[in-house]
């Protein structure tokens, strides 16, 4: 819930001990270091959330479904405002799943264009 209403653009991986994820580990931990001062950035081993089913109801890419896809890198774009002006609710986070190389430059650059402007 804390990043869904942020004002910073946020990252999720979500990651399982197998060989793919833990290559990609490297690279996101170089990205979360070089992008530290724009944007937040999240791990979250879905082996260990596995294991308590109240978790993995509420974390849904680490369920079964999601399980062949791992590792997944999600970013969270801040809403442009805090509320709808017209209802008066909350406005969240949009989701985008990163589908780019697993480079952590590319990482940064396509966190960098969810960015909100300030101008």
């Amino acid at each position: 819930e804390h990043i869904m209403g942020s004002d910073f653009v946020s990252s999720i991986l979500f990651y399982d001990s197998n060989e793919k994820s833990l290559a990609i580990e490297k690279i996101y931990i170089e990205y979360a270091d070089s992008a530290h001062d724009l944007m937040k950035a999240y791990a979250v081993d879905c082996d260990l959330i596995a294991q308590n089913p109240e978790e993995l109801k509420v974390i849904q890419f680490c369920s079964a479904e999601f399980k062949e896809s791992q590792p997944q890198l999600v970013f969270f774009e801040p809403p442009k405002t805090k509320f709808d002006p017209v209802t008066g609710q909350q406005n969240f986070a949009k989701e985008h799943r990163f589908l780019g190389a697993a480079e952590a430059e590319e990482m940064k650059d396509f966190g960098k264009d969810l960015m909100p402007s300030f101008t």
